[in-house]
């Protein structure tokens, strides 16, 4: 069960960052301005939609785990709950590389418009 806990308070982390850059990316000034982004395809509600459902499959690992009568059912609540937690973990780290390559857009090219080499 501390296991479980401490992946609890993991997720809780990387779903508040993932969240928090998905605000950050969203507000990024776009180069066109087509007036902002579609509904769905925008950073927060996909950012959203995406954290709870990893917040819906933690939830489901830890309730299989905590009722598991064999090994196997044990097997899949811990399979569900490092799943949703390595996915989380892997929106964050996406989160972080489009962040930064927003922040360097334009920084590899030079005033031509072509790549530096």
């Amino acid at each position: 069960m501390a296991m479980y806990i401490g992946t609890l308070i993991v997720m809780a982390l990387l779903s508040v960052t993932t969240l928090s850059l998905g605000k950050v990316i969203d507000k990024h000034p776009k180069a066109e301005s087509t007036g902002g982004y579609p509904a769905w395809s925008s950073p927060v509600p996909a950012t959203r939609i995406f954290t709870a459902f990893s917040d819906i499959l933690l939830i489901a690992g830890g309730g299989v785990m905590y009722v598991a009568t064999d090994k196997y059912v044990l097997t899949l609540g811990i399979a569900m709950v490092m799943g949703a937690m390595l996915t989380l973990f892997t929106a964050a780290a996406m989160s972080f590389a489009v962040l930064s390559a927003l922040n360097s857009k334009g920084k590899w090219r030079d005033s031509d418009g072509h790549v530096r080499v």
